[in-house]
């Protein structure tokens, strides 16, 4: 059975092996490359980006991608991230067993959780290797916290591995809390204080430990992101399981609403299981994993991004195994098959775009290399093609022409909307100076993000673009003014496909 989880999820993530880097990579790109002990320094004490200090306290984590920058290989990131992503998924179903769930239900939670489009981002990506380790960290943990055998070893190495999760990625501080609810579910809160105890404790040492490293979480920059509640709270919550119910990705329910219906699989396996198990058992346990589902979420309720929904995703199929009936009938073998072979193609095609993001940016640092001019302005730059990050911003942007080229001395100023369309073979750089200029939105470009831009500096302050500015659901090619305050030099990126622009 662990062959067949961890078969199922080198399958399914074949084309990132082959991939690029992309995003963040090229921060960790450059800051990785300084002598090792000054690297050390840094991830020892919480400063990995050379452009400000990481207010996030992962040394496991940059360890690890040290290891893997210092490589220069890009492949060995990817598989790295598919291996720990497949291990983490056979983990997964010896925790399932643990809790009872019987050989099947158990495999096919295992395998909803290394075939859910949901958790594809983090895996795709080199750089959200923490996800990965915090979450296998997290899983063996609780696996060692539901044996009926404990003894001091088995107790030091929960602990451990806990500690390992919370030195990865910080998601993993509900850990404590959702065994806790576990606990409290199944009556056995007197059996398992001393071993929650354990974790609080080990959970207290970590806060107060990353505070004295870091500096408080809540005066941090960025902090703004996490810890304000408002109506934006409870909108990513919503698209967080909405990432997770659905298998599909975030661009087909945005441009084909119709794919929703992909989401039947998943909805007849659960009624189904509802029918065997009973309606008023299966409803109080899926009340009880979503509240488990939706708690596990806060630290991340704030900031919605792609490669949060990778340790939700596990609890998911927690969740979902649980209603499964024990035994499986035709009918509910072929909605379960078909639920995940849906959501098996749909990782693939995520792998695949992510590969290609990695070319199309490859093109792009080799076409940008060339330019010869200090100050740059770009205008209609790739962010986002369907679930695939590209450059996130001119910092991104400005430590990969540092890693690759040699060039520091670079000011770049970005305006990008995303663009949810077929990568192009190719692209191309024009060149423009003057305060007007025209900016081409590719067709079928839903977007929904404000366009990057450095407000501090007097270029990219002073220009005057409204929301709506880059949207463009018409289908068809648009254009759209936008005005400097100075005389800048413009970059646009333009793609090309069948050699027509």
């Amino acid at each position: 059975m662990d062959l067949i989880v961890f078969a199922a999820a080198l399958i399914a993530y074949a084309p990132i092996v082959s991939g690029w880097y992309t995003a963040d990579d090229f921060w960790h790109l450059e800051s990785f490359s300084l002598p090792l002990s000054t690297v050390v320094k840094h991830i020892l004490f919480g400063h990995v980006y050379l452009d400000h200090p990481d207010w996030h306290y992962r040394p496991l984590t940059n360890f690890m991608l040290m290891l893997v920058c210092r490589s220069h290989s890009a492949l060995i990131g990817h598989f790295l991230s598919v291996v720990v992503h497949a291990a983490t998924g056979m983990a997964l179903y010896r925790l399932l067993l643990r809790m009872k769930r019987g050989d099947i239900r158990a495999l096919t939670g295992a395998l909803l959780f290394v075939l859910l489009p949901a958790a594809a981002p983090a895996v795709c990506w080199i750089s959200s290797i923490g996800d990965l380790l915090s979450g296998f960290f997290s899983v063996c943990a609780a696996i060692l916290y539901i044996s009926d055998t404990r003894t001091r070893t088995r107790v030091f190495f929960m602990g451990g591995l806990f500690a390992l999760a919370l030195l990865s990625k910080e998601m993993c501080v509900t850990l404590p809390f959702l065994l806790l609810f576990f606990s409290l579910s199944r009556k056995t809160l007197r059996k398992d204080v001393r071993y929650l105890i354990v974790l609080f404790a080990i959970l207290a040492a970590f806060a107060v430990v990353r505070t004295a490293i870091v500096g408080n979480p809540i005066t941090t920059p960025g902090a703004d992101h996490f810890t304000a509640i408002s109506r934006k709270t409870f909108v990513n919550v919503l698209r967080y399981l909405s990432l997770l119910v659905v298998p599909a990705p975030t661009h087909m329910l945005l441009l084909h609403p119709l794919s929703i219906l992909m989401a039947l699989p998943l909805a007849v396996t659960v009624i189904l299981g509802a029918g065997v198990n009973g309606w008023a058992r299966t409803s109080l346990g899926l009340a009880g994993g979503f509240a488990a589902l939706l708690f596990s979420l806060l630290p991340v309720a704030n900031m919605f991004a792609f490669w949060y929904g990778y340790m939700p995703a596990a609890l998911f199929a927690v969740v979902i195994s649980g209603v499964l009936p024990r035994s499986y009938k035709p009918l509910f073998a072929w909605a379960a098959g078909a639920m995940l072979v849906v959501s098996g193609v749909n990782v693939f095609l995520i792998a695949t775009e992510w590969q290609h993001a990695g070319t199309f940016q490859k093109k792009l640092f080799a076409e940008i290399g060339r330019i010869p001019d200090d100050t740059l302005q770009f205008g209609n730059f790739p962010r986002l093609s369907y679930s695939a990050t590209l450059l996130s911003g001119q910092l991104q942007l400005r430590a990969g022409l540092a890693y690759l080229y040699g060039v520091h001395d670079r000011t770049i100023y970005i305006n990008a909307p995303r663009w949810y369309e077929h990568l192009a073979p190719n692209v191309t750089l024009r060149m423009e100076r003057g305060t007007h200029f025209f900016l081409r939105i590719p067709s079928g470009c839903p977007d929904y993000f404000i366009p990057y831009s450095n407000d501090s500096d007097p270029y990219s302050s002073g220009v005057k673009v409204k929301f709506s500015d880059y949207t463009s659901f018409s289908g068809n090619p648009r254009t759209m003014r936008i005005d400097f305050p100075h005389a800048t030099q413009l970059i646009q990126v333009e793609p090309v496909e069948n050699g027509v622009r």
